[in-house]
């Protein structure tokens, strides 16, 4: 029933100088109270960035690939193996990038080099130092400077802090975490991008200054006990900076949207994207305080650039409220609503209540979302940097635009314009803060220092299209990432199976090395598959191909055959790899039996057909009483085979 070959394949603070548009709005709201002491003058704002220059690239403070005193595996103390308590880490330099976690910056390209670091908390858990020389230098003019960290789950470790010492005492250096007042606080599942700028520190011990001569840093990890995981960190990097791109964009369908912040908007040039509630679209007298918009009010908002993501039909939150199927079935029903609804399939998502996990990130990726906003966990007024692409795009950052005060909001601006980061500012319900944001980012637009653009704009520039990365070779996906695919021609799919009650059908198995036959290590499998073939069509009109080698014990044999090679073997091809079949093995025999042969070998290769499969893997469990094919008739073997002059 089955001729299958195996195939195998290979496997990126304001100064005071006011405009007078916004004075004066700022004097038509002070009657609102949420614009006092707000600070909006440009002077001081990355005044080196340009319209023209959105990437200032970066340089070295310290490397991870190579060796040396001062780079690589020979700058790392106690290099490979660090302890602490009843934790430990193992260090390995990466060579090959391709095998990062997916989203690396870059799409894993070459720009950057990585440790990884395998750490187990023990029973008690401990702190893990890890301490490096670096180059001797102040951190005076550094501009942004920082690594990438990831992190395999927030449920592993408990801080992670950054000294940088004038010496490897440590007897005088300054301390960085990376959200002031909570060690640790922002770091999130996955990829982060970590970085800071001169006056960033938290801590200051016995008076080091920027100005400092400083030789080594060291991160420290605190592990919890009975954990485990693999961290990765980049090289040590400065004078970084991407020009930063912020998003409008809202969910849940209140009206005041369409009736007040869409036309505030539209009056100065700017678009946005939204995740609509479907059944609230479908009936927008659901909407609770206000009502809802109607899907032509929408539409209008999509004829006029705005882009649609996805969301849920209910507007309830996927932890809280679902099972990870339940999820997943909403998140179908929500897809095919937003089509019926005259909507294309979205390519993010808003996650209610900014409530997520990896499994949710998953079933999106399933669905071809490939990126999300979670919004902002930890309640700061920031933005995550830009630097090396969307490395998380399940994690797009965001801040309330409805929800914090005006300075909160002013402050998260300037903060992704201080440090080129992405920024989402989400107003569910219009207020009239809006208007005055709106036009503090108009004036940082026609000063060449943001970008305000859709979600999907986003991704594009950075790549997140069906997986991609720029940069270099794009990551590869978790399995269960992998979408599924279906044949656009049912019909005739199932007419081909229907032939084999007719005729052979041959099938190349194509696919992962464990499940690829005959040559792959699909003992299991491929077995099993074909049995089930043959409970269907009642018949095994073919054997696999199969290749050189002993097998039948151990390793196990391939489906009806067992193979057995003379001692000592025989001596290598000499027929060109690219003449062999895929994955099939070759060797050269002689006719002659005995000392006259090649090697002396008294026979080749011994290929025996099993009409019982007795010779499985028994986990495959097809049973061995019966015969798979006729034994009364005739057998004819098809043997590949060149000769030699």
């Amino acid at each position: 029933m089955f001729d299958a070959p195996k195939l195998t394949t290979t496997r990126p603070p304001w100064a005071d100088l006011r405009l007078a548009l916004c004075f004066v709005a700022t004097m038509n709201l002070l009657s609102c109270g949420s614009q006092d002491n707000v600070d909006t003058s440009l002077g001081e704002l990355s005044t080196s960035l340009s319209a023209t220059a959105p990437v200032t690239s970066h340089q070295f403070l310290w490397q991870a690939d190579g060796s040396s005193p001062t780079r690589g595996q020979a700058s790392i103390y106690n290099w490979p193996r660090l302890s602490g308590g009843t934790a430990a880490c193992d260090l390995a330099q990466v060579s090959d990038n391709s095998t990062l976690p997916p989203h690396t910056p870059f799409g894993g390209s070459a720009t950057l080099h990585y440790i990884q670091a395998k750490c187990t908390g023990g029973s008690n858990g401990g702190r893990i130092q890890i301490i490096v020389d670096m180059g001797d230098r102040t951190l005076s003019g550094l501009g942004n400077f920082g690594f990438f960290w990831y992190q395999p789950s927030v449920r592993t470790s408990t801080a992670m802090t950054l000294d940088i010492a004038t010496s490897s005492s440590f007897a005088q250096y300054l301390r960085w975490n990376w959200a002031t007042g909570g060690i640790g606080r922002r770091m999130i599942d996955g990829w982060n991008p970590i970085t800071w700028q001169a006056g960033d520190h938290v801590a200051n011990i016995s008076s080091a200054s920027m100005n400092d001569r400083f030789t080594t840093f060291r991160i420290i990890l605190d592990l919890l006990p009975n954990s485990s995981g693999t961290y990765y960190f980049s090289d040590f990097i400065h004078g970084y900076y991407t020009k930063p791109l912020i998003t409008i964009w809202g969910e849940n369908n209140f009206a005041s949207v369409y009736t007040h912040l869409f036309p505030e908007a539209k009056k100065r040039n700017m678009v946005g994207s939204y995740c609509p509630v479907t059944e609230m679209l479908k009936d927008p007298k659901r909407v609770v305080l206000e009502g809802g918009f109607t899907n032509s009010q929408l539409q209008e908002m999509v004829a006029a650039g705005w882009t649609i993501g996805g969301e849920s039909t209910e507007g309830l939150n996927y932890t809280d409220f679902y099972t990870l199927q339940g999820a997943a079935a909403d998140m179908d029903k929500h897809l095919a609503d937003l089509q019926r609804l005259g909507y294309p399939r979205p390519s993010f998502w808003c996650y209610e209540d900014a409530k997520h996990n990896a499994a949710l990130d998953a079933e999106l990726a399933k669905r071809n979302v490939l990126a999300a906003f979670s919004g902002n966990l930890f309640s700061d007024n920031t933005g995550r940097s830009l630097y090396g692409g969307l490395i998380n795009p399940y994690n797009l950052w965001a801040v309330s635009g409805d929800a914090r005060s005006l300075n909160e909001i002013i402050e998260a601006i300037n903060h992704a314009v201080k440090y080129g980061e992405q920024l989402g500012l989400e107003w569910q319900r219009y207020d009239q803060d809006f208007d005055f944001v709106a036009d503090y980012l108009v004036q940082l637009r026609a000063a060449g220092k943001v970008e305000i653009a859709t979600v999907e704009e986003l991704m594009k520039r950075y790549g997140i299209k069906k997986g991609q990365t720029t940069g270099g070779p794009s990551p590869l996906l978790l399995f269960e990432q992998v979408e599924y695919s279906y044949t656009t021609a049912p019909a005739r799919f199932s007419g081909l199976w229907s032939q084999a009650r007719s005729e052979t059908v041959r099938i190349a198995l194509l696919g992962d090395s464990q499940e690829t036959a005959p040559e792959g290590k699909g003992a299991v499998y491929v077995p099993r598959l074909q049995y089930e073939v043959w409970k269907r069509y009642r018949n095994v009109p073919e054997t696999v191909v199969a290749g050189y080698h002993a097998y039948g014990n151990s390793p196990y044999g391939n489906w009806l055959l067992r193979g057995a090679t003379a001692r000592p073997g025989a001596s290598p091809t000499r027929i060109a790899s690219e003449r062999l079949l895929p994955g099939i093995p070759a060797a050269a025999h002689a006719a002659p039996a005995g000392p006259q042969s090649v090697n002396g070998q008294w026979y080749g290769q011994l290929m025996v057909l099993e009409p019982d499969a007795r010779s499985l893997n028994p986990r495959a469990e097809v049973p061995t009483n019966t015969s798979y094919f006729c034994t009364q008739g005739s057998v004819r073997a098809e043997i590949f085979a060149a000769t030699h002059p």
